[in-house]
């Protein structure tokens, strides 16, 4: 007869492997010249700095993989943020980190970053020396119901382009306008150090940016206080010596102006969610469309200097939080 298997006591000095608790840590941004301040406040120290980005969810993740970076990124943390339950950002959870709203026994780590981050001082609107070949860029918007898309194109094939959603919380009233004049500060504030010859196919967008270089505080109807377009006018008013807008009438065959809508319309249809457009099709058809139309107006400039090319990847896909509200709540 087989005898009857028995359970072993256990040992006792084993000691089984318990997860290390989270380190709880709130953050807290505020828009800025040229982008977003933020202050994060752990249980053991506390973090501050600038990030140079168009929305506030962007912001928050620039932020949380700075502190990731600095702190440890194999430690696990806990990140309370304050923000709507439409943003996208609470998609971005992993096995390490994560996202939450504060609660009752947290408070006050919310409330000490955001009295930190109101007490630091505003970083200086200082604009770069201009010692960078000129360039010729076109800006456009794309309106599609609650889907929009910006974007401009320089005549090097360099170009910006980012889908977000658009609705009155977060445009106002104008969102055909919001989109021309987010082309137009996105490319100010990426394209920097060279004069900007800027081509708009919107009178209205046009008319704006001239009063923000003359110093005025106009806006598009009930757009919201804390928008990016605040810190674009600040650019353009600070950088107005280096920047030049004009009007030329749309879809008449002008190749950057062409690209610049293609491009618009493009990142309008990737976040609208279209099927035939997955990441790696977007930017396929994204750098084609720019080195296509850029080409062309090379071809039939005549007169068109050769300018150098960034040093960075001369094709640029984004598309971002704001460009997921973007620009910004």
């Amino acid at each position: 007869m087989v005898p009857l298997p028995r359970a072993r006591p256990k040992p006792v000095d084993l000691v089984y492997a318990r997860p290390r608790p989270p380190e709880t840590i709130a953050i807290a941004v505020a828009a800025a010249d040229f982008g977003y301040r933020y202050a994060a406040v752990g249980e053991l120290r506390c973090w501050s700095g600038f990030v140079a980005t168009t929305g506030k969810d962007t912001a928050l993740l620039d932020a949380i993989d700075r502190i990731r970076s600095e702190h440890g990124k194999h430690l696990r943390m806990r990140f309370l943020v304050n923000l709507p339950t439409t943003s996208p950002v609470w998609g971005r959870a992993h096995s390490i980190w994560w996202i939450e709203r504060p609660d009752t026994a947290d408070q006050h780590l919310f409330d000490a970053a955001v009295e930190q981050l109101r007490q630091a001082p505003p970083a200086p609107a200082a604009p770069l020396t201009v010692d960078l070949e000129p360039v010729t860029v076109a800006t456009d918007g794309s309106v599609r119901g609650e889907h929009a898309g910006f974007a401009w194109l320089t005549c090097t094939a360099y170009y910006g382009m980012a889908g977000y959603r658009s609705v009155p919380k977060i445009v106002g009233k104008q969102p055909v306008l919001v989109a021309e004049l987010l082309a137009i500060g996105d490319a100010v504030r990426e394209l920097t150090r060279r004069h900007l010859s800027i081509v708009s196919d919107s009178q209205d967008a046009v008319a704006v940016v001239q009063r923000w270089k003359r110093g005025h505080d106009v806006m598009p109807i009930d757009y919201p206080a804390g928008g990016f377009l605040q810190a674009a006018r600040q650019q353009i008013r600070a950088e107005r010596d280096r920047i030049d807008v004009r009007w030329a009438p749309g879809h008449r065959g002008e190749p950057l102006n062409e690209g610049a809508d293609t491009l618009a319309r493009l990142a309008s249809r990737y976040r609208r969610g279209d099927r035939d457009l997955d990441v790696g099709e977007y930017g396929r058809r994204a750098q084609g469309i720019a080195e296509g139309f850029a080409a062309e107006f090379r071809r039939t400039t005549p007169i068109f200097l050769p300018h150098r090319r960034s040093a960075r990847d001369p094709h640029r896909r984004r598309d971002h939080p704001l460009t997921q509200q973007t620009t910004p709540d």
